[in-house]
């Protein structure tokens, strides 16, 4: 994933070189400057927060960098999916240490609309149940529909 942001960041900035100085054409050099700092910008901010992450009802396990953490449920500080990216990558923030990983899942369906992306990832709604479970958000809708029975 690096070598690729890498080599985009470089053709876009190359293009813009090439625009400014063939063309001499400033706005359009800006906007080639301007799409290829975003992957920069991206690499910057995920650099070597990128793991293996695997789950089960009591916690994860979290593989960053060589090494093996685990995690309960109770350490989740966040847990989001990044926006416009496809294949979804996910990430979570975990308390002892402020960990911050980003994964993917290994099976996942995403579906483009417009800008919109929906992702349908089996792992996301797991660690998403557990997260809601903690916070007591299951126990509520187990008692509410008891009732009802």
């Amino acid at each position: 994933m690096p070598i690729a942001m890498m080599g985009l960041a470089a053709l876009c900035l190359g293009s813009a070189v090439t625009v400014f100085v063939l063309r001499s054409d400033v706005s359009g050099s800006l906007a080639f400057c301007a799409m290829g700092s975003v992957p920069i910008w991206a690499l910057w901010a995920t650099w070597r927060r990128f793991g293996v992450v695997t789950v089960n009802e009591k916690g994860m396990v979290v593989h960053q960098r060589g090494v093996e953490r685990r995690f309960g449920w109770h350490d989740v500080q966040s847990f989001w999916t990044v926006p416009f990216v496809t294949p979804p990558i996910l990430r979570l923030r975990l308390t002892p240490g402020e960990v911050v990983v980003y994964f993917i899942p290994i099976n996942a369906l995403s579906v483009n609309v417009g800008i919109w992306t929906f992702h349908f990832s089996g792992m996301g709604r797991f660690i998403r149940q557990q997260i809601d479970r903690r916070e007591g958000w299951h126990d509520l809708h187990d008692r509410s529909s008891q009732r009802d029975i």
